[in-house]
């Protein structure tokens, strides 16, 4: 009987965390802000449970911890390109090297802005010569460096935190054209709404490259599998 009662607490007890957690994201979503003090009044519950509240949501990209407090994930900066280079570069040296059989046969291929195929970029002297389109700035030099392919640009507006080109000149560009294969970055990938990115034109851009593409292909880390995103591409 014992057993029983203590399973069922438990249980009762992971409910009222995901539903407290639940309540956490809305507020949040509501105020943009929200400080460990006033929650924990708020709530009726200790400040070190709001804090391991916390630790758990921003481990899953729903928020970010800050003094005191917290913010929306959305309100984070992102990430400069140079700092999202350094970061894992063994597995994405492990996924550049997946991607490369991709480009077989293919003599028009779109790559996405992303730090995980920036790495590709930089695998493509060992494949055959082919026409790389591209919005990411920092990209097309590495593309081109041996002239072994034709590397173009597309035009937009230039966002010098992302190294990459967004607006009307890139959806443009892939409006007139037809790729063998698109190679996109994603922010994160979730069970049930598949692709999460955080910048907001990748909205527009990622469905007009399904339309555009025979194939379109994602790169994502281990790590990015159960991260939250604010969009779905």
């Amino acid at each position: 009987m014992s057993d029983k009662v203590a399973t069922e607490a438990s249980a009762t007890n992971r409910a009222l965390k995901r539903s407290r957690q639940r309540r956490i994201l809305d507020l949040l979503e509501q105020r943009r802000q929200l400080r460990v003090t006033d929650l924990a009044a708020e709530l009726g519950v200790a400040e070190e449970t709001v804090r391991r509240d916390f630790q758990v949501l921003e481990r899953q990209g729903r928020l970010q911890r800050v003094h005191g407090g917290a913010l929306r994930a959305s309100e984070k900066l992102p990430e400069p390109m140079a700092a999202r280079l350094n970061r894992s570069p063994a597995e994405k040296e492990k996924i550049a090297a997946l991607a490369l059989p991709l480009f077989q046969e293919a003599d028009n291929v779109f790559l996405g802005s992303g730090s995980t195929v920036f790495f590709v970029a930089k695998r493509l002297g060992e494949v055959a010569p082919t026409r790389i389109v591209t919005n990411m700035f920092d990209l097309a030099p590495v593309a081109a460096q041996d002239g072994r392919h034709e590397v173009v640009l597309t035009g937009g507006n230039y966002n010098p935190l992302l190294g990459n080109l967004t607006g009307a000149g890139v959806l443009r560009s892939v409006q007139e054209q037809f790729f063998n294969m698109s190679i996109v970055g994603v922010s994160a990938i979730h069970h049930q709404h598949g692709i999460l990115i955080r910048q907001e034109f990748s909205t527009s851009l990622y469905p007009l490259l399904a339309d555009r593409s025979a194939r379109l292909v994602a790169l994502a880390m281990s790590s990015e599998f159960g991260l939250w995103a604010r969009y779905i591409a």
